[in-house]
């Protein structure tokens, strides 16, 4: 990988997918993958498709399930400032050359951390590593410093 800022963002489905294609590809080039998942947990079936990457992928779910539809407890901002210490010191280390921070856009949305909290990771991290934002709503100074930012539209659906 390039070592880039990322963003899928949008309406549409598909960007925690993109995400997921790019954590592939760079395992798929020796690389190693620390996906931070944020405001609820995975579906079962995206789990099962990690868990076979072991060793390659680091996981981790930040968030209790529900906290995207309700107001956010005390418990919630701890958990996301937690969250960000952790996501900073796994950029800082280098291991991992791709992060992704899946539905990062919406818990800043949400105000679980600010996008100040976002730009300051975008700032520190090392060249090689290659940091991917995902989720919906991503605010435009995010936009802004992205190197690419991909918005997801939904032109059909099947609901």
């Amino acid at each position: 990988m390039d070592g880039l800022v990322r963003v899928f963002t949008g309406e549409g489905r598909g960007k925690t997918s993109a995400a997921m294609g790019l954590a592939l590809l760079a395992v798929g080039a020796g690389g190693r993958v620390y996906i931070a998942r944020f405001l609820g947990p995975w579906e079962e079936d995206e789990w099962k498709g990690l868990a076979r990457l072991d060793g390659d992928v680091m996981f981790r779910q930040f968030g209790r399930r529900g906290v995207a539809f309700e107001e956010p407890r005390e418990d919630d901002f701890r958990e996301a400032r937690e969250a960000l210490e952790e996501i900073r010191r796994v950029i800082r280390s280098e291991a991992y050359s791709v992060v992704i921070l899946d539905d990062a856009n919406r818990a800043a949305c949400y105000g679980l951390f600010s996008v100040g909290d976002l730009l300051a990771l975008i700032e520190e991290k090392p060249q090689r590593v290659e940091l991917v934002i995902a989720g919906c709503c991503a605010d435009p100074r995010i936009i802004r410093r992205a190197d690419v930012v991909t918005t997801l539209q939904e032109l059909r659906g099947n609901s």
